[in-house]
């Protein structure tokens, strides 16, 4: 489950693209014409329109280098599990660092750590390049489903609106690139926090929203908790010439972003379906959800049922409380591995009345719902300080007043401070320090209390002689 990225080019890329967003034109990021980048996997370029296919003529001599040029070792291919191409390299030969001092082929060239792909070589013969539209998305959650019934499912919880989906916007972070020499290039989608700001104001805070909300619901049908940041792949395996033309692509990669981030987020809007290349009805009509993706390839659509404004108290408190729980606070960072429980409403409830274990740990603040939970809304007792236990006791002792218990009580009332001090009690009556005026209040309240229970006698006296 993710977000589409695609966009169609009129003459880039793949013919059968779909237009899914027109924010973010990626084709301004991608060497299409290979003047840094010397080459890639068999996928070639991926977003922007996907690869067309066909021979690509690469790493044309590179001029001022000081390093002359050998033959790349032989490359073989073959399709991952999620139907992408993957690169699978036979070092057949080796690179040579030829210097223009002497010829070539005078010994290996070392590897220049840290600068992965740095190693400069020329591929004359060309490279093929496998055809395919785009297709890139953000992963949001991996459901490892087990049978199609399994989807269906997932596709039912979705479409009940079991998951709040808000209208999705999101702002490139940065352009980076992962894994060993030769590196994979990516784009970061990072939700970047800040606690100066409420959460719907942090940049991609819609990504950890919603992947917080896929995993807990899903955990049970095979959710995979995502690596963080969120981020999309533009070509695999990426080598550059020289070491001078990777600073110099990505000097002209962060002027980019840096446009795009002026902007703020921006909403996923898809090409009208009429237009060649665009999306269906329903994706024009209600822009701005989320797709289940089977083999990188989008096949169901849900749009947003979560609406906006979110800037009210209530959806703040709920953001942060969705959004907090891939926080981690001692690193101050995301966390990339699941969280050992997540809170559900069953067990929130089961706590806020006393029924849960607190063995089980989970997200709920134990302390601060026991202390919550004395307080009884009218309770005289819990209001004196007394717990709500001992009152719910004292209310279960009481059982039919009877005029032998009515006596008794009202002894116990007519004690005065002489006699509380005999029994060794230091407490002045409270009827004493009242004045005159309260003192007559009070006993105004006892006088139409005894009369309430007089009656409540006279109640229990018919119905018993009925």
């Amino acid at each position: 489950i993710g977000l589409s990225l695609s966009r169609r080019h009129s003459t880039l890329g793949h013919p059968d693209t779909v237009t899914r967003q027109t924010a973010f034109d990626f084709n301004e990021l991608q060497d299409r014409e290979y003047k840094y980048v010397s080459s890639t996997d068999s996928s070639g370029w991926r977003a922007g329109g996907g690869e067309r296919g066909g021979a690509q003529i690469l790493g044309q001599s590179n001029q001022g280098a000081g390093n002359g040029l050998s033959e790349s070792p032989s490359i073989g291919y073959s399709a991952s599990e999620d139907g992408e191409g993957s690169i699978l390299e036979q070092h057949n030969s080796e690179f040579h660092n030829n210097t223009s001092s002497g010829p070539p082929g005078n010994g290996p060239a070392p590897l220049n750590n840290g600068l992965p792909g740095a190693n400069s070589f020329n591929n004359s013969s060309g490279a093929h390049k496998v055809a395919a539209p785009d297709t890139v998305h953000i992963p949001l959650i991996h459901i490892d489903a087990e049978s199609p019934a399994a989807v269906d499912q997932i596709i039912s919880a979705l479409a009940r609106g079991e998951i709040f989906i808000p209208h999705m916007t999101i702002l490139p972070e940065a352009l980076s690139v992962n894994g060993i020499s030769p590196p994979d290039l990516v784009v970061r989608f990072g939700c970047e926090r800040n606690d100066d700001i409420p959460p719907d104001e942090w940049p991609n805070w819609c990504l950890e929203f919603m992947h917080n909300q896929l995993y807990e619901y899903f955990a049970s049908s095979g959710a995979r908790w995502m690596k963080r940041p969120f981020q999309i792949t533009l070509a695999r395996k990426v080598r550059w010439k020289t070491v001078k033309h990777m600073n110099k692509f990505f000097a002209h990669s962060e002027r980019v972003i840096n446009a795009w981030r002026e902007k703020g987020p921006q909403y996923l809007d898809p090409q009208l379906s009429y237009i060649e290349g665009g999306a269906t009805p329903e994706e024009v009509a209600r822009p701005h959800g989320i797709y289940l993706l089977r083999n990188g390839r989008p096949t169901n659509y849900f749009p947003p049922n979560f609406e906006p404004p979110y800037t009210t108290k209530m959806t703040r408190s709920l953001l942060l409380n969705v959004i907090g729980k891939s926080w981690d606070k001692k690193r101050r960072d995301w966390t990339s591995e699941p969280v050992p429980r997540l809170v559900t409403p069953s067990m929130l409830l089961s706590s806020m009345f006393g029924c849960s274990d607190p063995s089980q740990g989970g997200f709920v603040a134990i302390e601060a719902t026991d202390r919550s939970m004395p307080l009884s809304i009218g309770n005289d007792n819990a209001v004196n300080g007394n717990s709500s236990v001992g009152s719910s006791q004292h209310k279960r002792e009481r059982g039919p007043i009877t005029p032998d218990r009515k006596g008794a009580r009202s002894r116990n009332r007519g004690q005065d401070v002489s006699e509380r001090s005999r029994s060794g009690q230091s407490s002045i009556s409270t009827l004493t320090k009242q004045s005159p005026h309260r003192q007559h209040h009070h006993q105004q309240q006892q006088q139409q209390q005894q009369q309430q229970r007089l009656d409540a006698d006279h109640m229990v006296q018919r119905t018993y002689s009925n």
